[in-house]
């Protein structure tokens, strides 16, 4: 059975908290924006550090973590959670544009690539 879910996430950390309530992140305003990860292989189209480092809504996720292991999965989620994509690995794009490859369990989970 093929992954029936899946989608690369905006960090919520830096783009703010819903489409209700947006924060107008200015680049020139960010510390170091080639170390903050923008955009990435996620379980749904936004999540956040928090989200990523603990339990939550069953779509709130990073492929392939093997923290995700551990956690109680639906049909629907469990082979992209924990299997994840492209051989376990995250696909990022940092604020300022720059792509890179990350084994699952080694994506950064620290505030200063995910915060302003």
């Amino acid at each position: 059975m093929g992954t029936t879910v899946g989608a690369y996430g905006i960090n919520r950390d830096l783009t703010g908290s819903s489409k209700t309530d947006p924060v107008r992140t200015r680049i020139v305003t960010v510390s170091n924006p080639s170390k903050k990860l923008l955009l990435f292989c996620s379980g749904i189209y936004s999540i956040t550090r928090n989200q990523a480092t603990v339990s939550g809504p069953p779509n709130l996720y990073l492929p392939g973590r093997s923290a995700n292991q551990s956690r109680g999965w639906s049909d629907r989620y469990r082979q992209d959670a924990i299997e994840g994509r492209h051989g376990r690995k995250i696909n990022t794009i940092t604020l300022s544009g720059n792509a890179q490859v990350w084994n699952a369990d080694e994506i950064p989970l620290t505030s200063d690539h995910w915060n302003k």
